[in-house]
């Protein structure tokens, strides 16, 4: 019977794989008909499925239901030993010789029974099963293969018809979603720069109030017009407290010391001349560099003595320039005098002021006390600007005395080397720290700049869209005026929102009316250039004074090369003009830097 059961066995496996091919085939087409209610459901309903999930869409779920179903159909459906030994004697044609032998197998002792048994056994040696049950598809195949190309043609073809509105709304939030990330990109990327801007300024603005763009709001979803007008208050925020640094301390004291450098004055020719034209131009950073060519030239031993004197003459004169700005304080005697404060304690608070800073505050105090006129601000403002002058002073000492040890330092035999180090080593530090505070002032402008351009950005986004009035409402046009609309009415006519006009008349009236008021002397607030002719009256010494002013430091700026040589005839020209109106000849020479005072005083007379 060994010969029996081989061959009723390899009948039983190609049985089976027979039956597992046909169940696929059922349940793959079951599958692809799933697909198909799943893609018309979602396109009528608007609803989303996982196709191409990442971790196994509905496809990829569907062909394992597919397997799983058919794998578990064909096991359970399984053919038996006698089912699959008459299945095999009908397609072989053995006359139900094996299934008959399998029945006398119990019956041993009978001759009969032995005689079926060796028959059998002589014709499963014979038998071809692969030729008996040969594996070939179903007639069902083609199905699943079908189903595949409806479900593509619907897949293109059927729109969307979205009846719940799901759809409409999902895209909706999409493009919301879109447009809160690219804003929160954009506003991230302007503030690193504005982040790096400020760092450059070295100023503190603390992260959680001014520098930071976004006003986050835990867990609230923010659209982008909230986040652009997040962002325009929180940079408002952050330009304003850059124009407070800008105009407080800092600035004042920025300013002061620049206005103390631009009344420096050639100081003859020689070595220093690159060093004193930056410092007229408040460029500390190139008279940092110009510094470091002399300590080069000095320390080489490539100067001629020739050039060590013009040096000398140079840093003397020089330093005597700038300790008489560090001693000039008339400016702000003068804006003590104009706030109410008399000439005298105006003097002595200067004085102590440059002397004593410390000791001067009080008096300082006192005296903004006595001046009723000003307001606070304009006392703190007024006080700051005092202070300023006053560091402005004491930095333009300390200039003056390096280049005093400077200059005595190159008037000993041979050159003091080390006392030469020592006031070089000075000069530098100081011209140093006014160029970085020079470098933190231009940052700031930087910054100042930056946010006024994204705040000009961020209003242009805003400002894109259209103004919409009230539902129903459309473009002007007459109308009857017996009539009732949705306008406010107009005269005789009716109107929704408010009826007749006479019927509702306004709380007030306008009355332009111009009151009549007296000017009264004070201090000057305000002055303005204005380009002409002299006229003729009762100022023609103040203007003659004024143009011989103007000319002096016209000439001192073409001589320290301040004004480019293209530019210089047109300058002679328009103060030659002004000369003319000022009485005096046209085409007369512009005096000279150094002429002396008495005779510039000829100037103005006819």
């Amino acid at each position: 019977m060994n010969e029996v059961y081989r061959v009723i066995g390899a009948a039983a496996r190609r049985l089976l794989v027979i039956d597992f091919i046909r169940a696929m085939v059922w349940c793959l087409t079951g599958a692809v008909a799933g697909v198909i209610i799943a893609r018309l459901v979602e396109r009528i309903f608007g609803l989303t499925f996982p196709w191409f999930a990442p971790y196994g869409g509905v496809f990829a779920w569907a062909g394992a239901a597919a397997a799983v179903v058919g794998a578990g159909w064909t096991y359970a459906a399984r053919r038996r030993v006698p089912v699959v030994a008459r299945e095999l004697d009908e397609r072989a044609g053995l006359r139900e010789s094996l299934s008959t032998a399998l029945y006398a197998e119990r019956q041993s002792n009978d001759p009969w029974c032995n005689a079926v048994i060796e028959t059998a056994r002589a014709r499963a040696v014979s038998t071809n099963v692969r030729q008996a049950i040969p594996l070939v598809p179903p007639r069902q195949w083609p199905a699943p293969i079908l189903g595949a190309m409806l479900l593509a043609l619907l897949w293109f073809t059927v729109p969307a018809f979205d009846v719940l509105k799901i759809l409409e709304r999902r895209t909706t939030e999409q493009k919301q979603a879109a447009a809160i990330t690219e804003v929160k990109r954009d506003l991230e990327d302007k503030q690193k720069k504005l982040d790096e801007l400020v760092a450059k300024a070295k100023l503190d603005l603390k992260q959680d109030e001014a520098s930071k763009l976004e006003d986050p709001k835990a867990n609230e979803p923010m659209t982008p017009e909230e986040l652009q007008r997040a962002a325009i208050k929180t940079l408002t925020d952050v330009s304003e407290r850059l124009a407070d640094m800008k105009n407080g301390e800092k600035g004042e004291e920025d300013k002061a010391i620049h206005d103390k450098m631009a009344q420096l004055k050639q100081p003859g020719d020689g070595p220093l001349n690159e060093l004193s034209r930056a410092m007229a131009r408040g460029d500390f950073a190139k008279a940092e560099e110009a510094l470091k060519d002399l300590e080069n030239k000095l320390n080489s031993g490539n100067m001629t003595q020739a050039e060590k004197d013009a040096a000398q003459k140079q840093l003397n004169n020089l330093a005597d320039q700038l300790k008489k700005l560090a001693q000039d304080r008339q400016e702000m005697q003068q804006k003590l005098e104009a706030a109410g404060l008399d000439a005298q304690s105006a003097k002595d608070l200067m004085q102590k002021m440059a002397q004593d800073p410390a000791a001067a505050k009080e008096m300082m105090q006192k005296a903004m006390e006595a001046m009723k006129g000003l307001s606070d601000a304009q006392k703190q403002q007024l006080m700051q600007q005092i202070a300023s002058q006053c560091k402005a002073g004491g930095q333009c000492d300390k200039m003056g005395q390096s280049m005093s040890q400077m200059a005595q330092a190159m008037s000993q035999q041979g050159m003091d080397s080390q006392a030469m180090d020592s006031a070089m080593s000075d000069l530098k530090g100081q011209v140093s720290d006014m160029a970085m505070s020079q470098q933190e002032m231009q940052a700031m402008d930087d910054a100042m700049s930056e946010c006024r351009a994204q705040l000009e950005a961020l209003g242009n986004c805003l400002g894109d869209g259209e103004l919409q009035g009230p539902p129903g409402l459309s473009e002007w046009q007459a109308g009857k005026s017996d009539s009732r609309g949705n306008g406010s009415g107009g005269k005789g006519g009716y109107g929704n929102y408010g009826g007749k006009r006479e019927d509702n008349p306004a709380d007030f009236t306008t009355k332009k009316e111009k009151a009549s008021t007296k000017t009264n002397s004070g201090p000057i607030i305000g002055s303005q250039l204005v380009y002409g002719a002299q006229v003729r009256g009762e100022s023609v010494a103040a203007f003659s004074q004024a143009v011989e002013a103007s000319e002096k430091a016209a000439a001192e700026a073409i001589e320290s090369y301040q004004v480019p040589r293209e530019l210089q005839p047109a300058v002679k020209k328009y103060f030659g003009t002004l000369s003319e109106a000022a009485g005096k000849p046209a085409g007369s020479p512009a005096p000279a830097p150094k002429a002396p005072a008495e005779d510039a005083k000829d100037a103005g007379k006819k």
